[in-house]
């Protein structure tokens, strides 16, 4: 990586931080919290199962 690129780079991740450690997180609510990584988890795995046993019945074919 030319050095150029290097001090930009390093620039944007400065900044970045700096915004993260200046910004005030919203608290959240735990059951919606729960909520939604079950929203987001139980369709995934669900998907992934049947993805997974449809290779399995036509692998055998």
């Amino acid at each position: 990586m030319h050095s150029f690129a290097k001090a930009c780079l390093s620039r944007v991740i400065r900044q970045f931080v700096s915004y993260l450690g200046a910004t005030v997180l919203m608290e959240v609510n735990d059951l919606g919290f729960v909520a939604t990584i079950l929203f987001i988890l139980v369709p995934t795995v669900f998907l992934l199962i049947l993805y997974i046993q449809t290779n399995k019945v036509g692998g055998n074919s």
